[in-house]
């Protein structure tokens, strides 16, 4: 007998779709359920994250979409209970080869961005096609899976989505890992602020620096932006060009950006679209008062539109110098929030989102028998 859940993603590089997918893989043998994971190509930083015992199959496609025919003869072979695709191009992929190859009792598809800001921020031709790509692979789903509220409002208005269902189940964290991780390592000295993120136009970081260049001016404090991309070079200039060569920090990509974020005055994001930022999660996780934009989607949902983290407009950095000065002048604001984030985190955690799968699988008709039985 195959294994009843298959999970197909592109890869196991290190982004915050493939870590929450990672998660739920574990939330899953965690709870007894056989899962096994299928990638366009493997390798990666997550690839030691995958449970022992859970089989991992490269498809050996270089491209997403050349891995349709494999796939398909892969579920032919397999044939699995439940297929779980997640991130736009797998969706697609997936959708192709169930019908090219044997389709599973069930067929789940998950969208890690809210379709219609991508769909804003970009004016390429393949942006343009995507809404109608979507909407054609949504009828080979049996349900779609937002990971907040604001990108289901989006999928819902995608027409041809047929007999598919949209759910939202926020993406995973492994909120136990996090605090343990946070505990093995040093933070960098002084007061600071962390970001944390690839370095690229969708993070706002430009934004984030001109509104640092205003609060620099009040307050004797750092910025630590912790991640790698194409605009390192254009971040690193324009800090010097207004004077902050000597307190902004881009250290690069960390595999443990937690110890860093757990001393910080603040966990900044500066975001102009999302799905449902993790860090934010990540953050809340280490009792760090978070600011982030009220952008397309996911923010607002993670802080309950505002309780747990200021919200502020996005592309507006006087609004974020802003919001930044009140947590680093109102103590008793910043104690507030740093104390209620770990619990608001726990909504999060791998098996409280798992145990909302398994509710969706058995809304769909499937019961899932434990590797015991």
């Amino acid at each position: 007998m195959g294994p009843q859940v298959a999970m197909f993603i592109p890869s196991l590089r290190h982004g915050g779709a493939e870590v929450a997918t990672v998660n739920l893989v574990r939330g899953l043998h965690d709870a007894g359920v056989p899962v096994q994971v299928v990638c366009a190509r493997t390798g990666g930083q997550l690839s030691g994250r995958i449970p022992a015992g859970v089989p991992l199959t490269d498809l050996g496609a270089g491209r997403v979409l050349r891995a349709i025919r494999p796939l398909a003869l892969w579920l032919k072979e397999h044939r699995p209970t439940v297929l779980i695709a997640g991130m736009v191009d797998a969706c697609l992929a997936a959708a192709v080869a169930v019908r090219l190859g044997w389709r599973p009792d069930r067929v789940v598809f998950v969208e890690h961005i809210d379709p219609r800001a991508r769909a804003a921020a970009f004016r390429s031709l393949r942006e343009r096609m995507l809404p109608l790509a979507r909407s054609l692979a949504y009828r080979q789903a049996d349900a779609v899976v937002a990971v907040s509220e604001g990108a289901a409002r989006s999928l819902r208005r995608l027409r041809g989505r047929g007999r598919s269902r949209v759910e939202v189940i926020p993406n995973a964290v492994d909120v136990a890992g996090i605090t343990a991780r946070a505990r093995a390592g040093e933070a960098p000295p002084g007061r600071y602020l962390v970001s944390v993120g690839r370095l690229v136009p969708q993070k706002g970081h430009l934004d984030l620096l001109r509104a640092f260049a205003d609060v620099a001016r009040r307050h004797d404090v750092h910025l630590w932006i912790l991640g790698d991309g194409p605009q390192r070079r254009t971040l690193v200039d324009f800090a010097r060009s207004v004077g902050l060569a000597d307190r902004v920090h881009l250290p690069g990509y960390r595999p443990n950006p937690y110890p860093v974020m757990v001393g910080a005055q603040a966990l900044v994001s500066a975001s102009r679209y999302e799905g449902l930022p993790l860090v934010l999660i990540e953050a809340l996780a280490c009792g760090v008062p978070v600011v982030a934009t009220d952008c397309p989607s996911g923010p607002r949902d993670i802080l309950d539109g505002g309780r747990y983290g200021l919200l502020v407009p996005v592309g507006m950095p006087g609004h974020l110098a802003g919001a930044i000065d009140r947590v680093l002048s109102d103590r008793a604001l910043a104690a507030d929030l740093s104390a209620r984030g770990p619990a608001r985190a726990e909504e999060y955690s791998i098996p409280r989102v798992t145990d909302r799968y398994l509710r969706l699988f058995r809304d769909l008709g499937v019961d899932l028998v434990p590797a015991a039985g």
